[in-house]
């Protein structure tokens, strides 16, 4: 299966990060770094860091081999930077920092043809398809709703303090909200939005990923 699939993402992840962030929606501090441009001799947040190719035309950025995690210092970022532009010349790197872990929850919007623009909110991370323990609900959704999917979930212990982990449900609930206002006020550019990993943590949650499906021309 081929990893580059021309106008199906509408936006590269830091175009639709910078939607999250003006959403209210917390993401990673981030450098973008354009074709050309110098990898900085400082970076305004702390390494380690994680360095990913940013192109609407990647969908499966894992599988290509277009994300390098755990990068500890500057100059393993310009080797690592370098390695990628060898095989991804056109498109612009994005530097981010690594985000201290969470509870992992995945947060996704789809069209589904009878029910029209709906939500997925679930277990998240690498966790996600082994065990597709997620709720679903016809948008728009409010905060009862939201509770409400959590407590549906198989998994819901792991937000609500299982085994001393921290997790703030309402952190999540806002992200879910603030995302699905967006949805439902473009649903025409959205055929499936996913955030996952969201790391839900003691007082917040970070989208870690995020990706934006168009709807399919003709």
């Amino acid at each position: 299966m081929s990893t580059r699939v021309p106008a199906r993402l509408a936006a590269a992840e830091h175009e639709l990060k910078a939607i999250l962030a003006g959403l209210g929606i917390k993401v990673p501090p981030s450098r973008l770094l354009l074709p050309g441009d110098p990898v900085p001799g400082s970076l305004p947040f702390a390494f380690p860091v994680v360095a990913k190719v940013s192109s609407p035309a990647l969908l499966h950025k894992t599988e290509a081999g277009a994300v390098r995690l755990g990068i500890r210092d500057g100059a393993e970022l310009e080797r690592v930077v370098a390695e990628l532009r060898s095989r991804f010349p056109d498109d612009p790197i994005l530097v981010e920092a690594m985000e201290r872990p969470g509870v992992e929850a995945i947060v996704g919007f789809f069209r589904d043809p009878v029910f029209g623009p709906c939500v997925m909110v679930g277990v998240g991370g690498v966790l996600a398809e082994l065990y597709q323990d997620v709720a679903f609900r016809r948008l728009p959704v409010r905060a009862v709703d939201v509770e409400a999917m959590l407590d549906e979930l198989r998994g819901r212990a792991l937000f609500e303090g299982f085994r001393g982990l921290r997790a703030s449900r309402q952190a999540l609930v806002e992200v879910v909200l603030a995302a699905s206002d967006w949805v439902l006020a473009h649903a025409d550019r959205v055929d499936q939005m996913d955030l996952n990993p969201v790391f839900v943590r003691e007082h917040d949650a970070v989208v870690v990923d995020a990706k934006l499906m168009a709807p399919s021309q003709g």
